[in-house]
C-alpha cells in the first residue's frame, strides 16, 4: 500500500513515526506546494518519493490512500479531490471547519 502524505509540517512528522511503528511495509510519499520541501522531508523520513504539488499527489496512480496533513481551512477541498479521484483518504484533526462540510463529504 502506498500513502501520501499531503503537507509536511509537525502533522506529516507525526504521522510518519506513527506508520512507522503500526505499518511499516506501507509506502510513503510526501506531497507539498513546494517541491524542495517535498523531496526533504522524503530524504530526512526515509519517504518513497515525493510529488511537487498535491495535484500530482492526488491523482498519482500508485497512490492508494492520502493523508490530508495541511491547514483545516483546505481539508475539505482536498478530501472531495481524493475521493473523486478513487482514494481513501485519512483526515488530520480538524477535519472539516464547518458541521455541513461533513454532508458533503458523505454524498
Amino acid at each position: 500500500m502506498t500513502i501520501a502524505i499531503l503537507g509536511t509540517g509537525l502533522a506529516a512528522e507525526l504521522h510518519t513515526k506513527t506508520l512507522r511503528a503500526v505499518a511499516p511495509r506501507v509506502r510513503r510519499i510526501y506531497a507539498s506546494r513546494d517541491g524542495s520541501r517535498a523531496a526533504a522531508l522524503t530524504a530526512r523520513l526515509g519517504g518513497a518519493g515525493h510529488f511537487a504539488s498535491y495535484e500530482a499527489a492526488v491523482a498519482s496512480a500508485e497512490v492508494d490512500a492520502v493523508l490530508i496533513a495541511i491547514p483545516p481551512a483546505a481539508h475539505l477541498e482536498w478530501t472531495l479531490r481524493a475521493l473523486a479521484a478513487g482514494k481513501h483518504v485519512i483526515v488530520e484533526k480538524l477535519p472539516f471547519l464547518r458541521e455541513t462540510d461533513f454532508d458533503a463529504v458523505e454524498s
